[in-house]
């Protein structure tokens, strides 16, 4: 990388990053010595170091002047308690999507708003090794999920999990086609898909985005979610579970029916030949609103892989902990999501300067918000030496 692509990399990274800053008052209070700014700092070093809250603060003191010159793990914890220790779940949710909202207004596109957007809502398990975890509602938070092994293989391999649902918008326009988190809802034990889909349009709909399309994981492939997409005038593109029974052409539209409990819908569906990663062909079913042919509801389905590439950034960047605290779990995720999509939003800058992407490389950008945290910080140290 040239010394101006370097010059252009800090300072866009700065700008976004700075954007953020200003905004963290939203996610954390200020104690009694530390400001909401420099609390929110620890907490970003911590998920770009992939740290615990303990080592982190530990590491910025000796980096800052020592004892009292940055946050200590007590003043942060404190301080994400007093924030977030009251709230139910419902406003814990709502105030995490609402802050990363703030950071997505940052695109070109939203001043306008004349594009239609392609939004993704998908399920995420992150992993969690203790005893059974419950909400102030006494809602079982923890379930067994799949979790894969290395080779890719889910079989065997129950773990005990926290599950999210994250929407996010894969396509705006033709410009921008970068995944931007806008939503995230927290799923417990019992909660049908339908409920988690109503949460994530609430959240959606103050952004007052035009859709074009929901593109959704095979776990919401259900009556009562599809027919709550079509409630709200929206076409859809999912894939179901292919069974063996179907006997219909291989790469041929057909009705599928598809069943729930009390009620069934009738859908648009293809079965189609995937070619796994190893090279075995497996039978795929896609299932869409409306008919369209196969090449596009496949191109129109592959835009939903953008959203994981959000979840693999974000383990990155993950806080570690092993706290029990459920609000305090959220929101070390949430600090992971924030700092995926900071990235995005670089990326977004560069590509409408018309620069590569490699001049903004995830590991550049991050350690240019790196040295940004431990300047901010040097003001602490003055104030207490």
């Amino acid at each position: 990388m040239t010394n101006k692509l370097r010059s252009k990399t800090r300072f866009h990274s700065q700008k976004v990053f700075d954007h953020a800053l200003n905004n963290s008052h939203f996610w954390t209070g200020k104690s009694t010595h530390f400001s909401s700014q420099q609390i929110f700092k620890t907490l970003i070093s911590a998920g770009l170091n992939k740290s615990s809250i303990e080592d982190q603060c530990i590491f910025l003191q000796e980096e800052t002047g020592g004892y009292g010159s940055s946050p200590s793990a007590d003043v942060v914890m404190k301080s994400l308690d007093k924030t977030y220790g009251n709230l139910d779940m419902k406003a814990i949710e709502d105030s995490i999507s609402q802050n990363l909202q703030k950071e997505a207004m940052l695109i070109p596109q939203f001043k306008h708003r004349k594009s239609k957007v392609i939004l993704a809502v998908d399920l995420h398990d992150e992993e969690y090794y203790g005893k059974e975890l419950a909400d102030e509602n006494g809602r079982v938070i923890t379930m067994y999920g799949q979790m894969k092994n290395r080779s890719g293989n889910t079989a065997g391999h129950k773990r005990r999990v926290f599950r999210y649902a994250t929407a996010c918008i894969v396509s705006f326009g033709k410009r921008l086609q970068k995944p931007i988190s806008i939503g995230f809802v927290i799923n417990y034990k019992g909660q049908t898909r339908g409920d988690v889909l109503k949460r994530v349009f609430e959240q959606v709909q103050a952004l007052q985005l035009k859709i074009k399309y929901v593109v959704l994981d095979g776990g919401f492939a259900s009556v009562d979610c599809f027919k709550l997409i079509k409630s709200q005038g929206l076409q859809f593109y999912s894939r179901g579970k292919y069974r063996k029974s179907l006997t219909h052409s291989m790469e041929q539209n057909f009705k599928y029916t598809l069943r729930g409990k009390k009620k069934s819908l009738e859908i648009n569906a293809f079965i189609s030949k995937v070619s796994a990663p190893e090279g075995k062909l497996y039978n795929i079913l896609y299932l869409s609103s409306e008919e369209i042919t196969l090449k596009k509801i496949r191109h129109i389905y592959g835009k939903r892989f953008r959203i994981e590439n959000t979840y693999r950034h974000a383990r990155v960047v993950k806080i570690r902990t092993s706290t029990r605290k459920l609000h305090l779990r959220w929101v070390f995720w949430e600090i992971a999501m924030l700092l995926e999509l900071l990235w995005e939003l670089v990326r977004v800058i560069y590509q409408n300067l018309g620069l590569a992407n490699y001049s903004c490389r995830q590991k550049s950008v991050n350690r240019h918000f790196a040295t940004h945290i431990v300047k901010g910080l040097e003001p602490a140290k003055k104030a207490f030496t």
